[in-house]
Order: structure tokens, then C-alpha cells, then sequence
């Protein structure tokens, strides 16, 4: 290998290489680099979403069975309401061990100051609990890991100088009317 490019060496000292063929060599060695650099680009998008494929393959896979067994919930003819309560509460006991086996969690707001960005307020209360503290919760909120998959829908305290109740809704849509006029 060393003697091929000693060779080409002697043969480069001994031909003077013209400008236009350095042009037309550089010229190539770009659109094959744009070329190699397009494919790879190509292969990496079909990885992901392989990936994205494979990833919902296994949270799917794993859902199958609490959606077999809502099925079976649906087709038994309960004739004792416990009897059917205590089997929805065994597909919703299944469906939350999935869920956590995910990484799915449940967030626990009651008591904590507001978030924005992990509660949902819906309404505005007087209380005797402090300003902005969470007292009641609508709906649960979730994460995924460390990130929010959905805010949970509260209700919090306007503290005890605020009476009656206020939603938090009707006050932004009467914001954004005066806002229009």
C-alpha cells in the first residue's frame, strides 16, 4: 500500500494536475459526500421509527390483556352488581400495573402549592388553606418518567379573603373578551 502511494506521488510530482481537473475532482468528491450524507440520513429516520415501532409494540402488547379482559367483563351476565364491580376493579387494579410498568405514575397533588406545569386549574375557592394551594382534584395527572403526560385538574384555594366560587375558565374568557374590544 505504501508503494501504490509513492507512486501516485511520483506521478502527481511528475504531471502538474490542471485547475479544471481539481475542480472536476473536487466537484465529485462533494456529491458523493452529499450522497453518503443523504443516505445516512435516510437509515437514521428508518431507525427511529423502527424504534418508535418496536417501543409501541411492547406498551401495546402489553395492553391486550386488560382489553381481553373488558371483553370478558362485557360478555358475562352479571347479575350481582358486586360481583361486577369487583371485576372492572381488577381490570382497572391490571391496567395501572401496565401503566407503571411503563413508567407511567400517578401525581399526588392534594395539599401541594399550584403548578402550572403539573396542575390544571379549573377552579378558584376560599378556603382556609393558603393562597394557590391544591384542595381538591378533578381529574389525575400523570408522568411519564420525569416529564408531565398530563397536568392534573384541580381545584385550589384563593385563600380566605376570596368567597363563593370562581371558575377559572369564565375569568380567562372574560380576560380575553375585554381584551377584543
Amino acid at each position: 500500500m505504501a508503494d501504490t502511494q509513492k507512486s501516485k506521488l511520483a506521478q502527481s510530482e511528475t504531471k502538474p494536475v490542471s485547475d479544471k481537473e481539481k475542480i472536476v475532482e473536487l466537484t465529485e468528491l462533494a456529491k458523493r459526500t452529499q450522497a453518503q450524507f443523504e443516505n445516512f440520513r435516510k437509515q437514521t429516520e428508518k431507525r427511529q421509527i423502527e424504534f418508535i415501532q418496536m417501543a409501541s409494540k411492547k406498551v401495546l402488547s402489553s395492553i391486550l390483556p386488560v382489553m381481553d379482559n373488558f371483553e370478558l367483563a362485557l360478555k358475562a351476565e352479571a347479575t350481582n352488581i358486586a360481583d361486577m364491580k369487583k371485576g372492572v376493579e381488577l381490570i382497572h387494579k391490571q391496567l395501572a400495573k401496565v401503566l407503571t410498568d411503563h413508567g407511567v405514575q400517578e401525581l399526588s397533588v392534594v395539599g401541594e402549592d399550584f403548578d402550572p406545569h403539573r396542575h390544571e386549574a379549573l377552579m378558584k375557592v376560599g378556603s382556609k388553606e393558603k393562597e394557590n394551594t391544591v384542595i381538591e382534584e378533578f381529574v389525575k395527572g400523570y408522568m411519564l418518567y420525569d416529564k408531565v403526560l398530563r397536568p392534573a385538574k384541580v381545584k385550589i384555594s384563593g385563600g380566605s379573603g376570596k368567597k363563593g366560587t370562581d371558575t377559572m375558565k369564565n375569568n380567562n374568557e372574560n380576560t380575553a373578551n375585554t381584551t377584543e374590544a
